[in-house]
């Protein structure tokens, strides 16, 4: 028994072959067609999304049912607007203020309380001066007048180093240094006339002392006789047990000339 093929293969291969190409030739069609529906949908969402954010200022717009987030603020701030910032003072009024007037303060003092007075010197001496019991006559050299008398002074106490006289001189009348020791010198004064104060002599316990005081008047010759009064002498009254006998004044009288 012969075998016999079903079919010619050559015809068979042909069949196949054709078979093959519409098959992919429908395939190339269908990915065409795919591809092409993916590009309509590429450039329909592209689209959508563009419309929308024409619509929204460039936001996207959450999806629905979400509840949309605040927008947040940009945390830059731009080169002029910082400038802006910078170099833009603020709107201020000028205003006036007077100036603060300070009441004068009172210097601070300090309470001090004085020291209490020295107690007087207790007196310890025991002078007693006698003078002249008369007037004391001037006469004139034809320039000034002159005159003097005796003073004595008597010490009844302890002895003194140094006396301190007191002496009052009127006007125009001087204690004459050139003509004799009076007893006393460097003698000072704050006013002419007025009192003196002069440095006395030494005088022990008991002792006594006598001394010539000479006297000038700056008056011409007088026709008739002027009488000058105050001359005074006081000797350590402060100190004396009785300085009212430590006290010599003396009436002077200018005779006229002959």
């Amino acid at each position: 028994m012969e075998w016999e093929p079903d079919s010619d293969p050559v015809i068979d291969l042909k069949a196949n072959d054709a078979a093959a190409r519409a098959a992919y030739r429908r395939r190339r069609v269908l990915t065409a067609g795919l591809g092409a529906v993916a590009v309509l949908a590429v450039i329909g969402a592209g689209g959508l999304m563009v419309g929308s954010m024409r619509a929204t200022g460039g936001h996207t717009q959450p999806p629905p049912g979400t509840a949309a987030a605040p927008p947040t603020t940009p945390q830059y701030t731009s080169t002029l607007e910082q400038t802006l910032e910078v170099t833009t003072p603020p709107a201020t009024t000028p205003t006036t203020t007077a100036p603060a007037v300070v009441p004068p303060q009172p210097a601070p003092t300090t309470a001090h309380t004085p020291p209490p007075p020295l107690p007087p010197p207790t007196p310890t001496g025991e002078l007693k001066v006698s003078g002249p019991t008369t007037a004391v006559l001037m006469q004139s050299d034809g320039t000034i007048y002159r005159g003097q008398f005796t003073v004595t002074i008597t010490n009844a106490g302890p002895p003194y180093t140094v006396t301190f006289v007191r002496v009052f001189l009127p006007t125009g009348v001087h204690i004459d240094f050139a003509a004799g020791n009076p007893g006393f010198a460097t003698c000072v004064t704050q006013f002419q006339p007025g009192w003196w104060g002069c440095t006395g002599p030494s005088i022990p316990s008991g002792g006594t002392v006598t001394n010539t005081v000479h006297l000038t008047a700056d008056n011409a010759p007088l026709s008739g006789p002027v009488e000058i009064h105050g001359f005074t002498l006081q000797y350590n009254q402060a100190v004396d047990m009785t300085p009212d006998d430590n006290v010599v004044s003396a009436r002077l009288v200018l005779l006229p000339v002959a």
